[in-house]
């Protein structure tokens, strides 16, 4: 079972590479929105 388990995460680790390097700015500016949010929200 782990062999099976450690086999699909195997597989679906580079298709997540894929998707975080492929959205990498929209993840980034979606960052820094919630960075402004948090400082403006501390004030």
């Amino acid at each position: 079972m782990e062999e099976i388990i450690a086999a699909e995460i195997a597989r679906w680790i580079p298709d997540l590479i894929a998707y975080i390097f492929s959205n990498i700015l929209t993840l980034t500016i979606l960052a820094a929105a919630i960075a402004l949010i948090v400082v403006i929200w501390q004030r």
